[in-house]
């Protein structure tokens, strides 16, 4: 019984040996042609100038907006001011930001609330942008508290939005300034 269960073993070896060469053929087969692959993604050049160097056409018009799209800055009594759109309109995603003079937001909280207008859904009221959504043309007012390490402040900016226009509506992106 012994030696038949060692034939057995032996028979199965002689078997699995062939099969652990394909397999290790297959798999530097696999691999050279892998490095083969990825060493012709070099990248060829159909430029037929002699420097290869391709010199852009300048000729080309430069388009450029005749009114700016930039913020206005809004003073205040204190250290605290505020950047706003240069208009507003109902129905378009609106942005009020607000700075400390000489200082960055790092270390501050702030706190917004709506103190006139209609109502808007404030979704940054906890961030220096405060972003919403105009629902309608109108006078709009709003307050920042913004606190932190020796600082105390809170200043109230108004804005006027005018009726619905046919514009592309982007919304603000939110993040520290």
């Amino acid at each position: 019984m012994k030696t038949l269960f060692n034939k057995r073993i032996s028979a199965e070896a002689a078997i699995q040996k062939p099969y652990q060469g394909a397999t290790k053929k297959f798999a530097m087969s696999s691999l050279v042609i892998a490095t083969v692959m990825l060493s012709a993604c070099g990248g060829s050049s159909s430029d037929s100038s002699s420097d290869g160097q391709t010199t852009p056409d300048n000729a080309l018009p430069i388009n450029t907006c005749d009114t700016s799209s930039g913020l206005t800055i809004v003073d205040t009594t204190s250290d605290l001011n505020f950047n706003i759109e240069q208009s507003y309109s109902a129905g378009q995603s609106a942005t009020v930001i607000a700075n400390i003079n000489n200082r960055d937001s790092a270390g501050l909280t702030y706190q917004w609330q709506q103190t006139s207008g209609p109502d808007v859904s404030l979704s940054s009221e906890n961030s220096p942008v405060l972003s919403f959504i105009i629902p309608s043309s109108g006078n709009y007012s709003f307050t920042a508290n913004v606190s932190g390490p020796q600082i105390d402040l809170s200043e109230t900016v108004s804005i006027t939005a005018g009726s619905a226009i046919n514009q592309l509506n982007i919304n603000s992106d939110h993040q520290v300034v």
